[in-house]
């Protein structure tokens, strides 16, 4: 069968390559389905690692570790290939000298949106993108030969960085609907009691509210805060509202509040391990979800079978 493929390509020029690479996409997608869970992973790991500690010789070298860290292209998007232990090394850099950083998560839907979205894009630029979620590994195996070297999804990663970050840090929250932030303040005071927790408002303001929640940023400049506006409108506003004097670091967490306060119920470990939270996430909320799901996966796989196609040629 794949001879005859292979016969029959040949015919077009430059189609033998797109061939090639679509049988690798076969074999990828299979190989990732059964693959074992990556040391690197932060599924279910919210307070199995030692907490980071602000040594500074430490941080300088972990700091410029990240800053040289390898990223995987995917659409416009630069994916920095990072364990959970480098990143939380790298936030605390930004922590604790008083910096300032911005985080992204970055899954297929988002990197759907920067290809046809070009201020997105530009935000995206500005902050630490880590890879979010099954798609962009698939991605980066097409891509660049090699996945990436953990899953760094938020809704695992940041209340693990907090469980295991052991200096007291100011956490700031907002976003999502009203009331929603407290009861995920009050989640995380429970899972990291160590740090100190402030509730800025919920994701609904104008223009004279959002000055006076900008300026109280400024008043209490949070070591870490938490943004969940939802893709693009929470990166797009960290880029274009906030600079070193309003948080230390900034991360674009989407859901994650309506996770902690369980507003949106989370995937039983066993979908998480196999990787298929977004079909959990579907089946859900069907409605909202259909076409970013259904209609963006193939179109995410489509770019990045391109990509992949045009680096082969």
């Amino acid at each position: 069968m794949n001879a005859a493929i292979d016969t029959f390509s040949v015919r077009y020029h430059g189609q033998k390559n797109l061939t090639v690479a679509c049988n690798h996409a076969i074999s990828i997608i299979m190989d990732v389905l059964h693959l074992p869970e990556r040391s690197g992973s932060t599924d279910n790991v919210w307070a199995k690692q030692d907490a980071t500690s602000p040594n500074p010789a430490r941080l300088r070298d972990q700091d410029h570790a990240a800053a040289s860290a390898v990223t995987h292209r995917l659409g416009v998007v630069d994916i920095a290939s990072l364990t959970a232990d480098e990143t939380d090394a790298a936030l605390m850099a930004a922590i604790a000298p008083g910096r300032h950083l911005k985080l992204a998560f970055a899954n297929a839907h988002v990197v759907n949106l920067a290809a046809v979205d070009a201020r997105f894009a530009s935000a995206l630029g500005q902050c630490l993108v880590v890879p979010d979620g099954i798609g962009v590994d698939l991605g980066a195996r097409l891509v660049h030969g090699a996945p990436f070297r953990a899953n760094l999804n938020g809704t695992d990663f940041i209340p693990g960085f907090l469980a295991r970050a052991s200096m007291p840090l100011r956490v700031g929250l907002i976003g999502a609907r009203p009331g929603v932030a407290m009861r995920a303040a009050a989640a995380l005071a429970e899972l990291a009691p160590q740090h100190a927790y402030t509730v800025f408002g919920d994701g609904y303001f104008d223009a004279v509210a959002e000055a006076a929640l900008l300026q109280q940023l400024i008043d209490k400049r949070p070591d870490l805060l938490l943004v969940a506006f939802g893709n693009p409108r929470q990166e797009i506003w960290m880029a274009e509202r906030l600079g070193p004097g309003h948080a230390s670091v900034a991360a674009g967490v989407g859901a994650l509040f309506d996770f902690l306060a369980r507003e949106v119920v989370r995937a039983p470990e066993w979908i998480r391990l196999l990787r298929l939270e977004w079909a959990f996430r579907l089946a859900q909320e069907p409605a909202r979800l259909w076409r970013r799901y259904l209609l963006g996966n193939p179109v995410f796989m489509s770019r990045v079978l391109a990509q992949a196609w045009r680096r082969r040629r």
